[in-house]
């Protein structure tokens, strides 16, 4: 009788070590279906981000254009951004492991700025002043009467470009920041770009490079 108990609970304590091992592999191999769906919940009742919003997450930044349980979807933007032209899939358990930035969550109005160097041979104070102009007529024609329209009481803090001035080993570097919608960002900073820098080569003023980039 005791061999046979003795053995009766040495299958028992087998059956449960192996249905502890099975658990264990299902709870493993479901980890990442769980986070997603988790993530997913987080994304929904927090409203992390919707549809048409554009983001920075895991690494990746790009318009979002689907929601799923276990992924969202993304068409990627590169730094200036532009479309790539790629679609990518990201786990939705990153919204709970990383952070996420979004660009256009409430309103699609961001910062961005234009900036030209110029070498210390230019007469970069004149220029300095030419090119606040050219960027608050354009700002005052172009984006003002939108941002009153969308800011309305919040409007006087936009209401100017916000001018800043850097100085390296090169020359001196002027830029000029400004609200504007996202989705025509860069047409709008192109302009800028070709305005001042027409303006830059009729006035024969030295500049080493020029470009724009985007801030946040």
């Amino acid at each position: 009788l005791f061999i046979t108990f003795s053995l009766l609970f040495k299958q028992v304590g087998s059956l449960i070590t192996s249905l502890g091992l099975i658990g264990f592999g299902i709870t493993f191999a479901l980890q990442k279906p769980i986070l997603n769906f988790v993530g997913w919940l987080t994304i929904v009742f927090n409203k992390t981000y919707k549809l048409g919003d554009v983001v920075s997450m895991n690494n990746t930044t790009g318009r979002i254009y689907d929601i799923k349980v276990m992924y969202t979807d993304l068409a990627e933007l590169n730094n200036a951004g532009d479309p790539t032209g790629k679609s990518i899939s990201i786990p939705n358990e990153f919204v709970l492991t990383s952070s996420v930035t979004n660009f256009t969550k409430g309103t699609d109005y961001i910062w961005d700025e234009v900036a030209i160097y110029l070498t210390y041979q230019s007469n970069w104070k004149k220029a300095q002043k030419i090119a606040e102009k050219i960027v608050q007529d354009y700002y005052n024609k172009n984006i003002k009467k939108e941002l009153k329209k969308k800011f309305k009481e919040e409007f006087k803090a936009q209401d100017e470009i916000v001018p800043r001035i850097e100085i390296n080993e090169k020359g001196v570097i002027l830029k000029f920041r400004y609200l504007v919608d996202f989705n025509i960002s860069n047409k709008i900073k192109g302009e800028i770009n070709l305005t001042m820098r027409n303006v830059y080569v009729t006035l024969y003023f030295h500049y080493y490079t020029c470009f724009s980039g985007k801030m946040q």
